[in-house]
């Protein structure tokens, strides 16, 4: 792990310090590299920047929109501050003219702060969707405790993770090298990552087949109101007890639970054995609301997984990324500064983390989108009442 990280730095100094000319291959791969890194940070500025705008906004958070704010305001700052110093190593001059103590010791600081956190807030959303999914009842990780756990996980990065920025210095051969202390912290990563790998396999897995399950449920007890309609003529009252969808802090997983243990237990959609007054309203007016309910718990169940789906992928872009970082670093220099470039390319793909969670989360969440589109709409109104007519 230590002559990994070792020759992640190395690696820029030796592209930037080899000499010869391989023609328009190289300078177009450095334009690439720089262009990439461009569209990263304005998506990491943009993206996150909405995601805590938006988050913070919001009336009404559960704890899990407490994990993913937290976790875009550290991709906020890390794509703010990591990637424009990365792209100062895209080209050898301005790599050597800016290397620096200072530079060394801030980047390494950055990348170690938003990996150890990002890896601990990961794991515990892995833990709180299981717990969401799979124990709906159990109010362990509340709103409030999601904020406390938040607030204490920043401040205690922030602070361990300082030693971080005196262990690297930079030497005469413009590379950042590191001792003890980086060892620990890389070492630490590491753990972390089997961590994360271990509770994200075993708490996904688990959801997935609860998830199934309820599924399967749902369609049985659709089936059977779909008989009960037929057999009874309607006659089913206007107080039938079928679940809507749940208010709580458990994102939907309520009204799924419930109507779980409906399928299980008694059945509540029994006919009444008073007859309405009148037959034919009643049965249209039921009609509607059991329509209606079938609806908000349909989407109820859509959301739960498409939150799930984006927590799931970006924790394995997540890990993918750090783990094509290493493979990538751990191939010997070559003596070709075009390989030497594709293998930073590859070596730093770890940037990547700092726009995923505003890309999966935006894509999947169309609730998000929705507080999205009202808040830059009452931004927009907001700046068009304050310029002067």
């Amino acid at each position: 792990m230590m002559e990994v990280f070792n020759q992640m730095e190395n690696l820029t100094n030796n592209t930037n310090t080899v000499t010869g000319d391989d023609g328009h291959p190289y300078n177009f791969l450095e334009v690439v590299n720089f262009v990439i890194l461009t569209i990263l940070m304005v998506i990491a500025f943009g993206g996150n920047g909405i995601v805590v705008l938006v988050q913070y906004n919001s009336k009404f958070k559960s704890s899990t929109d407490v994990f993913v704010m937290t976790m875009a305001i550290f991709d906020f700052f890390s794509g703010m501050c990591s990637i424009p110093m990365r792209m100062l190593g895209v080209r050898r001059q301005v790599w050597i003219n800016l290397v620096s103590y200072i530079y060394c010791g801030l980047y390494t600081y950055i990348v170690y702060v938003t990996s150890i956190s990002t890896s601990i807030l990961l794991s515990t959303i892995a833990v709180d969707r299981y717990m969401k999914t799979c124990r709906p009842h159990n109010n362990l990780i509340s709103t409030k405790r999601a904020k406390i756990f938040c607030a204490a996980l920043s401040i205690m990065t922030i602070v361990i993770c300082t030693p971080a920025f005196f262990s690297r210095e930079s030497s005469e051969v413009t590379y950042c090298k590191h001792g003890l202390v980086g060892a620990i912290f890389e070492y630490s990563i590491a753990f972390l990552f089997v961590v994360l790998f271990v509770t994200t396999c075993v708490t996904y897995t688990l959801v997935a087949r609860k998830l199934r399950r309820q599924h399967k449920v749902r369609a049985a007890q659709l089936n059977n109101i779909n008989g009960d309609q037929q057999q009874t003529g309607e006659k089913v009252p206007a107080h039938f007890t079928l679940p809507g969808p749940s208010t709580s802090d458990n994102d939907g997983i309520n009204t799924i639970q419930a109507s779980t243990s409906q399928a299980n237990g008694s059945n509540n959609l029994m006919a009444d054995p008073r007859p309405p007054k009148n037959t034919e309203v009643g049965k249209s007016a039921i009609h509607v609301i059991k329509q209606n309910k079938i609806k908000q718990i349909r989407q109820s169940e859509e959301k739960v997984k498409l939150m799930t789906l984006a927590m799931f992928l970006i924790t394995t872009v997540f890990v993918l990324s750090w783990i094509i970082s290493w493979i990538a670093l751990s191939f010997p220099v070559s003596d070709n500064r075009i390989l030497k470039l594709v293998q930073q390319m590859f070596g730093t793909m770890y940037i990547i983390n700092c726009v995923s969670n505003p890309v999966f989360y935006g894509w999947l969440s169309s609730e998000f989108r929705k507080k999205t589109k009202a808040v830059l709409t009452k931004l927009y109104i907001c700046r068009e009442q304050q310029m002067p007519n």
